[in-house]
């Protein structure tokens, strides 16, 4: 099995996928594994994590002995199947279910594009677009409206006599300065009664052991995107896979309420 306590990692600059308006609006993308369900009790810890990641412009952020731990993957970067599986049917981590400390109540992990977005004129969510694209073909797209700042993040409108905040419960049609967010995530799902080297056999079979996955987020012109590559599992681990309409596989994206 793989090892489970994180190396602790010197803090360093991370520089995300940004687009820049003509000194306006600024769009920041990034990309980083995660819990897989809102009801972890790392969830939370980890979009704080984030924020104050995005706040002091250092990454990794949060504590690496955790499932609370921000680790930003490159654009164009690569991680394996087994990072991204979500297991609702047993305890998992990283594609093993021999799991132990914090890691112990977790029930796999997801792939998270967050975004951060700037702006001088104040704007709201249902402002901001979205696309989302793998390289089977899969394509959507579309506009936040009726997410609020529970589905993961926060809104700050800024002030002269101090800035205005919005966390979860706040509403998409807010006006603010600055939303940082989180929740658009890809997982494979995962269940009963098969192997990873099954998971390796259908992943390999369906996508050739290579997938790309392409997020985007813009505001008034102003658009980034960022591509993730997923890969085969480098080495079998104990976990199981969903039987569904007489195919092995289910993947599937989410707009996770937090």
């Amino acid at each position: 099995m793989p090892a489970l306590v994180a190396v602790v990692v010197a803090l360093v600059a991370f520089s995300p996928s940004l687009s820049r308006g003509q000194g306006s609006v600024t769009v920041s993308q990034y990309a980083f594994v995660g819990p897989a369900t809102p009801q972890s009790p790392y969830t939370a810890l980890l979009i704080s994590a984030f924020a104050s990641g995005v706040q002091s412009g250092i990454f990794p952020s949060g504590n690496s002995l955790t499932p609370a731990y921000v680790s930003p993957i490159a654009n164009g970067g690569t991680i394996s199947i087994n990072q991204i599986m979500y297991t609702p049917y047993q305890h998992s981590w990283n594609g093993s279910t021999a799991v132990s400390g914090a890691f112990v109540g977790e029930r796999g992990n997801q792939l998270n594009f967050a975004v951060v977005i700037t702006s001088p004129t104040p704007f709201t969510l249902n402002q901001v677009s979205y696309t989302f694209t793998d390289s089977t073909g899969y394509s959507d797209s579309g506009v936040m409206s009726g997410i609020d700042y529970s589905w993961g993040g926060e809104g700050i409108l800024f002030g002269s006599n101090g800035n205005t905040v919005y966390k979860a419960g706040d509403g998409d049609t807010l006006l603010v300065n600055e939303a940082i967010l989180v929740g658009n995530s890809w997982a494979m799902g995962v269940g009963q009664n098969q192997t990873i080297s099954q998971i390796e056999t259908v992943f390999d079979k369906v996508y050739k052991n290579h997938l790309d996955i392409t997020a985007g987020f813009g505001l008034s012109g102003v658009n980034s995107s960022e591509t993730i590559n997923i890969v085969g599992a480098p080495e079998p681990q104990s976990v199981t896979i969903f039987i569904a309409a007489g195919l092995a596989f289910v993947s599937f994206l989410r707009w996770k309420k937090r």
